[in-house]
């Protein structure tokens, strides 16, 4: 047994496709950090340097051909920020309902849905990094915001 064990923990941490051991991050998360997750998730993403209200670059990707933009909050001078936002928007030709997004919003414990002027949906996921985080913990984030768009747009337009 003991062989065994030592074996598998070999190839654990030979093997480069799994996950590498919780890394802290302290103080919040970089625009780095969120991009890695991403990355992980095997979602393409690009960070785009123009600076955001609060000073720092955003992160950009797609899910399934929809777009979606992560947006920096509470950032300080060593670029670690206290929270982030992803949000994607889904042009529909005919849009969608008040009463559909409501109900998302009541069944629905993670991300928050609304309509914009043109009765297009959105949703959004905030996520809190103030006291610190660990790599783990903001790849299960990003993994939340995949499964989330993919669900949602199912959700919106079943036949599309």
């Amino acid at each position: 047994m003991t062989r065994f064990l030592r074996s598998l923990l070999a190839c654990a941490l030979l093997d480069p496709t799994m996950s590498a051991w919780a890394r802290p991050l302290p103080g919040g998360v970089t625009v780095d950090d969120i991009a890695a997750a991403f990355e992980r998730a095997d979602v393409a993403v690009e960070i785009a340097r123009e600076a955001s209200g609060e000073g720092t670059a955003r992160v950009r990707g797609t899910v399934d051909g929809v777009p979606f933009l992560v947006r920096f909050f509470g950032c300080n001078s060593a670029t670690r920020c206290a929270s982030v936002q992803m949000f994607a928007g889904y042009d529909l030709p005919q849009g969608t309902t008040p009463e559909k997004i409501n109900v998302w919003n009541a069944e629905y414990r993670f991300g928050r849905a609304y309509l914009d002027a043109e009765l297009d949906p959105y949703i959004a996921l905030d996520a809190d990094f103030q006291r610190g985080a660990t790599t783990e913990a903001v790849e299960n984030v990003a993994a939340l915001w995949v499964a989330l768009m993919t669900g949602f747009r199912g959700y919106i337009a079943p036949e599309g």
